[in-house]
């Protein structure tokens, strides 16, 4: 995974969901590692341990009963194991939670910056502290915070569902190729500030691609119209990445072309020089 594409995570222990954009994190990375290295890394570091401490979460909270619930989950789930593994189970919770909101801080805080908003990592960084932290003592005042955590994640997809598929669809137009410096060109000459630092086909897709989301959402205060039409089937995930796709296809193609046309021609001039 190096600047110019080769490509690179659970509440208690899951990845962040602003890690939507994560392959980008492999312009750390050296140019020459190896993309061997950089998947079993991913396998061995990411995925692996996310399926087998997932599927452990999912065991244990299927094992506990909804009345339970309602006074927490981290109780009834104490009663489950031994005794001794009790202050291990919390110690980790506290050292993930540390990690996760460390590594969703971070990614979060370039939202700020990649819509156009001046604003510097740091004071970014601790805005989102604080904002979340107001989020999060609203919910837990107001309502149960189980319940709050369950009726945002479903309204999220109406955001997760198109912007991801806006990112894959793109490495996947470009095969993976692209100047990692020219992202941090944000002048009007870059190869990526578009038409006034925006990308209207990127825009017009996740936007189209969210409305038929949010069409096909079907949850308990909100039911799209086709979904109720469909006898209140939940397709608002495949829906909204389908019509994203298509649409980025159609409206970015041409540009796209143009650009790895151009960074290829770039990058054989420097392999002559």
């Amino acid at each position: 995974m190096v600047v110019d594409g080769d490509r690179l995570r659970d509440p208690r222990l899951h990845p962040p969901l602003s890690y939507s954009n994560s392959a980008d994190l492999a312009r750390y990375l050296p140019r020459e590692t190896k993309p061997s290295h950089i998947i079993a890394a991913t396998a061995l570091g990411g995925a692996t341990p996310c399926i087998v401490f997932t599927s452990f979460g999912a065991l244990l909270g299927g094992a506990v009963s909804p009345e339970d619930l309602a006074f927490g989950i981290e109780y009834p789930l104490l009663d489950m194991v031994p005794a001794w593994f009790g202050p291990i189970f919390v110690l980790g919770v506290i050292v993930n939670t540390i990690a996760l909101n460390g590594m969703t801080t971070y990614t979060s805080s370039m939202v700020f910056q990649s819509i156009g908003i001046p604003i510097k990592r740091i004071p970014s960084a601790v805005l989102v502290g604080i904002l979340g932290t107001i989020f999060t003592v609203v919910l837990a005042l107001s309502t149960s915070l189980i319940d709050a955590v369950n009726l945002m994640l479903q309204f999220l997809l109406i955001i997760s569902a198109p912007t991801m598929t806006a990112y894959v669809t793109d490495i996947i137009m470009r095969r993976n190729r692209y100047s990692g410096f020219d992202l941090f060109d944000e002048t009007r000459t870059g190869a990526f500030w578009y038409t006034g630092g925006f990308s209207i086909g990127g825009l017009v897709s996740v936007i189209a691609g969210g409305a038929a989301t949010a069409l096909f959402l079907s949850t308990d205060i909100w039911t799209g119209p086709l979904a109720e039409a469909i006898g209140y089937i939940d397709l608002s995930v495949p829906a909204g990445m389908i019509v994203t796709a298509v649409l980025y296809t159609v409206l970015g193609r041409r540009r796209i072309t143009e650009q790895l046309a151009q960074h290829e021609a770039e990058q054989t001039e420097q392999v002559a020089a």
